[in-house]
């Protein structure tokens, strides 16, 4: 039977993995549904296998023989090795002792690690279980900044959840404050961003049920280390501040020591669509707030932020005192 095998280029993200070196695809000739062709060994027949091949097209797996794993040099080692690894969170829980055995031991090979991690974070979560194992070798790849920000994204997320979550009687985390505090300073800014974003996101669709661990995030996890102390990072906090209106005001009072000045542009649109409640019921920790993140220049700040500074002024419990009055002349001259 004919193979007819194209390169898989960078023009072509349908079909191209997260980011990393380009992978080989082959296809038949035929109507017959595609199979990856590469030398292979084959694997004790474990119940995990055996349902492989019977489900492979309901779930879509690289091949009828999702049992073998490529190990030698083909032209489509490194595209196998992707395919499974997509559907490693579906073998992890059909046979996790088969997984560990067979699959989990690509992660440290210099020539299998690429397409594996590549494919296992293709996907938008990770079991928790999994997470344990791999987390190793993910946080090796993600301090010498060897993951994609799609890959970097999904890392964050469960890593944060895995924070959130408790495990035993004891309901001790399955990441520590210390541990997600260690990983923040080692990562990068791509990697900080988006833990807060997803820790916001979080708590704004929780609706209050999450306000104490976000506050716990601001006190116990975020670091003090100048490294963090930015001002994408002071933009983001901000946005984990306003996430969770009815603990505003602590919230701000624990973020005194991790905020910074902004030295460029404040964007509008970090204060956009404010929950009334904070404009109502915390106005002065929100005058503070402004305060200590505005430049100085009011050429800087960015549209919007003067007509808050206005409703903030005819609020009851506005603050009585120069920081206001200040504000209010800066926005007055406000280009």
């Amino acid at each position: 039977m004919a193979l007819a095998i194209s390169p898989i280029t960078t023009s072509d993200p349908a079909t191209r993995g997260p980011s990393g070196p380009l992978f080989h695809q082959c296809r038949r000739s035929t109507s017959e549904p595609p199979r990856l062709i590469a030398t292979s060994i084959s694997i004790t027949r474990r119940p995990a296998t055996l349902a492989m091949d019977q489900t492979a097209a309901t779930h879509h797996l690289p091949c009828p023989c999702a049992h073998r794993i490529p190990c030698s040099r083909t032209p489509h080692r490194q595209r196998a090795i992707f395919m499974i690894a997509t559907r490693l969170e579906w073998l992890y829980a059909h046979d996790p002792e088969w997984v560990r055995a067979h699959l989990l031991t690509l992660a440290p090979s210099p020539e299998s690690s690429d397409p594996f991690f590549q494919g296992t974070l293709a996907t938008k979560t990770l079991p928790l279980g999994l997470v344990q194992e791999l987390r190793p070798h993910m946080l090796e790849r993600l301090y010498e900044q060897q993951l994609p920000k799609g890959a970097v994204g999904v890392l964050a997320a469960t890593l944060l959840n895995c924070w959130l979550e408790k495990d035993g009687p004891a309901q001790k985390e399955k990441v520590s404050d210390l541990q997600l505090r260690e990983i923040l300073v080692r990562s990068d800014n791509v990697f900080r961003e988006l833990v807060i974003r997803h820790l916001a996101m979080w708590s704004k669709k929780a609706a209050g049920t999450m306000d104490d661990q976000a506050l716990r995030f601001i006190d116990k996890v975020w670091p003090l280390q100048s490294i963090v102390r930015t001002t994408e990072m002071t933009a983001r906090l901000v946005g984990l501040a306003l996430a969770i209106p009815a603990r505003f005001t602590e919230a701000v009072t624990l973020l005194q020591r991790r905020l910074v000045q902004a030295s460029d542009r404040v964007p509008g649109s970090l204060f956009y669509q404010i929950d009334e409640r904070i404009v109502a019921d915390h106005c002065p920790a929100l005058v503070d707030l402004l305060w200590r993140i505005l430049p100085n220049s009011s050429t800087l700040w960015g549209d919007g932020i003067e007509n808050l500074i206005q409703r903030l002024e005819v609020e009851p419990s506005a603050p009585e005192h120069e920081t206001l009055a200040e504000l209010r002349r800066r926005a007055k001259y406000r280009l």
